[in-house]
């Protein structure tokens, strides 16, 4: 049975996710997508720290609601659509409904 990781606050240290990502795999959790809820780190400095990782993508997609410590100003300005193909990053704005 797959199971969904809920996860909150990360602000930015997105390593902290692989790791844990990394951590189900080892004991053979089977996750098939994670929920970020708030506080993600949609910050332009913080996305360049996905660029320099050695992992550019997260291996299942990550679920993010945006939280009130993010640069609200900046995401808007963002192509989402792109981080679906280039970071497995499935952005979804306070409020949406998702099936």
């Amino acid at each position: 049975m797959s199971k969904i990781l809920l996860l909150g606050d990360c602000h930015g240290r997105f390593y902290n996710i692989l790791y844990i990502l990394n951590e189900c795999m080892t004991h053979n959790i089977d996750i098939s997508s994670v929920i970020q809820c708030g506080d993600f780190g949609f910050y332009e400095r913080e996305f360049a720290t996905l660029k320099k990782m050695n992992v550019n993508k997260f291996q299942i997609p990550v679920n993010v609601i945006d939280g009130n410590h993010e640069d609200h100003e900046w995401l808007s300005e963002q192509d989402h659509e792109a981080w679906k193909s280039s970071h497995n990053i499935f952005y979804k704005k306070r409020g949406t409904i998702e099936e």
